[in-house]
This record gives C-alpha cells, sequence and structure tokens, in this order.
C-alpha cells in the first residue's frame, strides 16, 4: 500500500486525545473545576498513568503499522478495561452505564484494526509501502565484483536512493549467486558520464520472479557516500518529475 490506511492516524488521534483527558476525567470524578489542571494532575492514580504510557507509546506503533500492535493493544484494552473497572468498584462517582458504554467503545475502537485492510497490514509488513523509498523504473548499466559474482552485463530494473532490483541474469549466472547477506562492489552507471561506485548488500533474490518483477536481484546500498547520494537524489527526482508513472511498487 502507497498509503497508510486512514485508520492507524484516526487511532493514533484518538489515543492522544484519551491520554491527555485524564485530568479532565479527574476533575469531572471528583467534582472539581475542569480548568485547574494542577489540582487535577495530582488526582490522577498510577493506574491511570500506566493507562496514559500505553495510549501514548502506540502511537509510533499506529503511524508505522508496526506488528507489535497484535500484543500490545489487547494488552491495552486489558488495562484500561481494569481501570474502568476499578474506578466503578471505588464509587468515584461515575455510573456503571457510563463504565461500560466506555469499555465497550475503546474495545470497538482497537477491534477496528481487525478489519480487513489494516488487518493485512499488521500480518505482512513487507506491504507497508509507504514507509519505503520511492522507486524508479530505470534501466541503467551495472557492474558488481566480489563474492565470486564478478558481471558486467547487467542492469538495473528500478532504483531507489536505498537500493536497487538489478536484473539481465543468465541461467549460469544463478550458479554462482551469493547468499543473501552477501556484500560485494557494484558500480552504477546514472549517465555516461556520471558513475557512483559503492559497496551492496544482497538482500533478496528471486530466481522465478513475478508479475511485476522479472528474475533478478534486491541490492541495498552499504556505503554511498553523501556527495553520491545527492547525485542519486537529483537523479530520481528529475525521473519522478518528468516520468511519474514510472514509480514502481516492492513486492
Amino acid at each position: 500500500m502507497n498509503k497508510r490506511p486512514l485508520i492507524f492516524f484516526i487511532l493514533s488521534i484518538v489515543f492522544l486525545g484519551i491520554a491527555l483527558s485524564f485530568p479532565f476525567q479527574a476533575a469531572w470524578v471528583y467534582g472539581e473545576g475542569l480548568w485547574d489542571v494542577a489540582n487535577n494532575i495530582e488526582m490522577i492514580s498510577f493506574l491511570n498513568v500506566l493507562v496514559m504510557i500505553a495510549l501514548v507509546a502506540h502511537i509510533p506503533l499506529f503511524l508505522r503499522a508496526s506488528r507489535w500492535l497484535i500484543l500490545t493493544l489487547p494488552a491495552t484494552v486489558v488495562l484500561v478495561a481494569w481501570n474502568n473497572y476499578v474506578v466503578g468498584a471505588m464509587d468515584m462517582g461515575a455510573s456503571l452505564p457510563w463504565i461500560v458504554s466506555a469499555t465497550a467503545g475503546f474495545i470497538a475502537l482497537s477491534g477496528s484494526l481487525l478489519a480487513p485492510s489494516p488487518r493485512r497490514l499488521l500480518l505482512n509488513p513487507s506491504l507497508r509501502w509507504w514507509l519505503q523509498k520511492r522507486r524508479a523504473k530505470v534501466v541503467m548499466p551495472v557492474e558488481i565484483k566480489g563474492c565470486r559474482f564478478d558481471l558486467d552485463h547487467l542492469k538495473t530494473f528500478d532504483l531507489s536512493t536505498s537500493g536497487a532490483y538489478l536484473t539481465g541474469f543468465s541461467d549460469a549466472d544463478w550458479e554462482r549467486t551469493p547468499e543473501v547477506g552477501k556484500v560485494f562492489d557494484l558500480s552504477l552507471a546514472l549517465s555516461p558520464l556520471l558513475k557512483i561506485k559503492c559497496e551492496a548488500k544482497l538482500v533478496r533474490v528471486s530466481e522465478k520472479g513475478t508479475d511485476s518483477y522479472p528474475r533478478g536481484i534486491g541490492i541495498q546500498f552499504v556505503d554511498l557516500k553523501r556527495r553520491d547520494q545527492q547525485k542519486m537524489d537529483r537523479y530520481l527526482k528529475t525521473e519522478f518529475d518528468l516520468h511519474p508513472r514510472n514509480q514502481t511498487e516492492p513486492t
């Protein structure tokens, strides 16, 4: 997915709002002034503080659609339910219907991640494409050396500032393909007069390819110098501006 589903952003805003509302909830329960923030904060219990920390800690997890939500969100639901139970058991002025409604609403809100789209993201982190660098579908010559893998007839299928997908392998080339994680030297020709040399790490091998990607390997740039990084940024910006449809998505 190129964009984060809206539900993750909504949940991050709601969780932040609930966390910030605790001083005002305390004021309502104890009958104090809503804007007497200092006194209201003093009335917040340790359990309330734990709930506030848990809610705020979920914001970066929501924005990244982190798999940690599979574990942390149910635990937070239990913590919130326990907090609401304590409020009701201690007869702090909150009515039972209000407590039940608040708890049920929080459970329903958290359960929205069980919808097909967010659930698929949580189970398949590789689909979080909005967290990855944009890729341009460009073809340029590439040379790689090292790891018994010296080849000078390869070409890029797509390119980003963090790596590339290389194609042009013969059947014999696959017999010498190094293991994922190996590092080798790479020379990339952005133009006849502009070459970039750096180390690259093999991060993916796709021998059969897919409908959208041919047979090839995925590499990650390891020690790209700042000057070369700037060259790459300028080149890709030009590609995106001139050929916006050439942007590709990882598979």
